[in-house]
């Protein structure tokens, strides 16, 4: 069961045949082509018994053709696991690949029952297990009703530990401890459960047989959905290019997707796996990252540039894969390489799988509101401005909604964003903070806004009259149109609490119209949105946010076998080769850290030189706490903290450690709220706090009951926040501040996520057109 577990968020549930829900039978196992498919690499990769099928006695001294002898009375057996794992046979022999036993997806039919020696699990000749045909049917029909009926999750405090151990079978070496929950069945048309990340593997002892044995099979299956005959797969096409846009009276050429601004909208059901084809038609290296998907065993399309792949190169092509587990909500996308993302992002909106009810009352629409900021400069320049001079970049003209900057910016009124609604109708809308680096508080003139899901996750329902949300986060937030008929604002504006950081001080705005006999104002009121320092506001928001393990029973993980302590800190170096004409701090030049270590981006993507073993890409050691202790949040701090070290270094984790991170905040050259997003996860965001974490009283006001589900966490300025999490999506992943000018200077790492010990937790080959360095 364990990989069943490790990845059930990403099932959800499905009926696999028409009807209403019933149970599998006999009848239905044969027409399910791919879960034949699947039983037979499961057993192809862990073979029942791989020393006991075809044991024979001699009954004379027998010579082999290579000279062996084999004397009389000596029993011989077959190792049916070398069989099964020899590279002359089996290619990929690691990966789990269903694909190679269907001849409709290019592989070839074999037939398990002792007719074909590459694969004879249950022996072959007159001796060959009479259980054989039973155990397939059983077992092919108990995975698809076990799947069908239940979702499968860890238990936290009996973490799975997937080590196996050759007794007369092959069984796991410790007990298997799992949490069942009821699921609720749905109807669906010829739809069957798909391998969406290579293998999820399910254990049974399922019989005992004539043979004198148990037999343990291990089952493994998939997450995504396909048609019994054939896969469907839903194809994007992504095209980045050039486009004149128009704003605040001027005219400038920006890069987008589509010609789209914002880019285009991305719509799956949980589970789905998509391709998005990239076609780099500007004139920029560029990466996209599919922000909150969490790709298991797949890095190679997550997306940033020299964390796990090369940039796409003006006139080339990428296909990425989309691999969607337990996402349900709202998340986004954007590119990943310097500051593209200022103008190429867009939503991705993850729906319930079919006839699976939200947990709110349906509502009657859906809006997006995506949040960004706009610069009347090339943005490019503005990026590559700051990096020659070692100085802050300079502020964005306006914020915007949807891409405009609304009403009370010049030339912006006629195409300010609006939102019809009726009176008594409810809209869902899929808030994003696409900006690049401001936290926004955001409000609607006398409504109230109830957040049901974050990073799509969902949320107990909070209800505000303001929302705080960071770079990087997105939000399932429900609009009553509850009010008098007319016309209000939707309004946001920055949050900034870094004393004397330059920041867009404007306020974007979008309308709400009411349908409707009456006469609209000649300018909606705006709302009332907290201070733009009003850390206060901030704090009560972002810690009032709740799970909700009703819906996502994922306990919190307890046994913590992986401890990290990292500062996050903006730094300063010396203006280098000499100069003095650095605009930094005192001559200086800006930079980050984590835990005192500068990041920068080597020259070829880390994770190629991870699973090709190329040396000198990156140092492994990344410090699990810092280099020394001091009064991180003192008013008055030495100089010489100010200047970090440089360095590619990783932090290398074992498959299925389970992880606490707690984000300290300091006042190295100035504190500042941080946005933090780790990739290829969520996370459990169990604490936050001001001033420095106390390691013997702070824990103990952790919320380990319902804490949010995130993959953005927001760390105070001059304060922490602990998160937690278990490391079984193996590969390389990022982690780093969402605002940009932090992440560019140096605020983030790496965690490397090993290999677990079975197939499924092994990290796949890379796609044949990853783009080159």
């Amino acid at each position: 069961m364990q990989e069943m577990i490790f990845w059930w968020h990403g099932y959800n549930s499905a009926s696999y045949r028409e009807g209403n829900g019933r149970a599998f039978t006999d009848a239905d196992v044969i027409k399910l082509p791919y879960l034949e498919a699947i039983v037979k690499e499961t057993l192809r990769l862990h073979p029942i018994g791989p020393l006991l099928s075809w044991a024979r006695l001699s009954t004379s001294d027998v010579q082999l053709s290579n000279g062996m002898m084999v004397p009389a009375n000596t029993t011989t057996m077959v190792n049916m696991w070398a069989i099964t794992h020899d590279p002359k046979v089996w290619h990929e022999l690691l990966v789990f690949k269903p694909e190679r036993f269907m001849q409709s997806e290019g592989g070839v039919e074999v037939d398990v029952r002792g007719f074909n020696l590459r694969l004879a699990p249950f022996g072959a000749g007159r001796r060959v297990c009479p259980g054989k045909n039973l155990g397939l049917v059983s077992v092919s029909l108990w995975v698809a009703n076990l799947v069908h009926r239940f979702h499968w999750f860890q238990d936290m405090a009996n973490p799975v530990d997937p080590a196996e151990v050759l007794k007369l079978s092959c069984e796991m070496k410790n007990p298997l401890i799992a949490v069942a929950s009821p699921c609720l069945l749905i109807k669906a048309q010829d739809i069957f459960l798909r391998y969406i990340c290579n293998s999820i593997i399910v254990t049974f002892s399922f019989m005992k047989m004539s043979c004198s044995k148990n037999i343990f099979f291990q089952i493994l299956w998939c997450f995504s959905f396909i048609s019994l005959s054939s896969q469907t797969q839903r194809h994007y096409s992504f095209v980045v290019r050039e486009a004149q846009y128009t704003r605040l009276c001027s005219t400038k050429s920006i890069l987008t997707v589509n010609g789209n601004f914002p880019g285009p909208t991305i719509r799956v059901n949980g589970g789905d796996t998509i391709f998005v084809d990239v076609y780099n038609k500007g004139n920029y290296n560029i990466t996209l990252h599919w922000h909150g998907v969490k790709q298991p065993r797949n890095p190679w399309t997550d997306g940033p540039s020299y964390i796990t792949q090369c940039p796409i190169q003006p006139g080339m092509k990428f296909r990425q894969k989309l691999v969607f587990s337990f996402e349900e909500g709202t998340i986004w996308w954007h590119a990943h390489s310097e500051w593209i993302r200022a103008t190429v992002y867009g939503a991705i909106y993850v729906y319930p799988t079919k006839n699976t009810p939200y947990p709110f009352p349906q509502p009657d629409a859906e809006i997006p509101i995506i949040f960004g900021e706009w610069w009347m400069n090339d943005v490019n320049e503005v990026f590559r401005q700051s990096f020659e001079t070692g100085g802050a970049p300079n502020v964005s003209d306006a914020l915007t909604i949807n891409g405009q900057p609304g009403d009370l910016f010049p030339c912006s009124m006629p195409e300010t964003f609006k939102l019809n609604v009726e009176q008594g109708r409810t809209y869902h809308l899929r808030v994003i903070n696409a900006a690049m680096n401001l936290i926004l508080f955001f409000s609607v003139s006398q409504h109230n806004l109830t957040v049901v899901g974050a990073d799509a996750v969902y949320t107990k329902p909070l209800t505000r009259d303001y929302i705080c949300i960071s770079p990087g986060q997105a939000m399932d937030v429900l609009l009553h149109a509850n009010q008098e008929p007319n016309h209000y604002y939707l309004a946001a504006r920055a949050y900034s609490s870094g004393i004397g950081v330059a920041f867009d001080n404007t306020t974007t705005t979008a309308r709400i119209e009411y349908s409707g006999n009456y006469t609209p104002p000649s300018s909606p009121s705006l709302p009332n949105l907290p201070n733009f320092n009003d850390t206060q506001a901030a704090l009560e928001f972002i810690t009032n946010l709740r799970g909700l393990p009703e819906r996502y029973p994922t306990p919190v993980p307890t046994n913590i076998t992986t401890q990290i302590l990292t500062t996050i800190s903006v730094n300063t170096l010396p203006c280098p080769n000499g100069r003095n004409d650095c605009q930094g701090p005192n001559g200086t030049i800006f930079s980050a850290s984590m835990n005192n270590i500068s990041f920068q981006n080597p020259n070829i993507d880390i994770l190629k030189a991870y699973y090709y073993h190329i040396n000198g890409v990156y140092e492994t050691g990344f410090p699990r706490f810092p280099p020394f202790i001091f009064n991180f949040t003192a008013d008055f701090l030495p100089l010489t903290l100010n200047i970090p070290k440089q360095g590619t270094r990783v932090n290398v984790l074992n498959y299925g450690a389970i992880v606490e991170i707690v984000f300290q905040g300091t006042n190295v050259v100035g504190g500042i709220d941080h946005p933090i997003h780790l990739h290829g996860y969520s996370f459990h965001v169990i604490g936050y706090g001001l001033g420095n974490f106390n390691q013997s009283k702070d824990p103990m006001n952790f919320n380990l009951v319902d804490p949010p589900y995130l993959n953005t966490v927001i760390v105070p300025i001059n304060g922490w926040a602990a998160i937690r999490f278990v490391a079984v999506n193996p590969g390389v992943w990022f982690m780093h501040c969402h605002l940009e000018r932090h992440q560019s200077w140096g605020m983030e790492t790496v965690f490397i996520v090993k290999n677990g010990n079975s197939p499924s937790q092994i990290l796949p080959s890379p796609p044949p057109d990853m783009p080159p360095c």
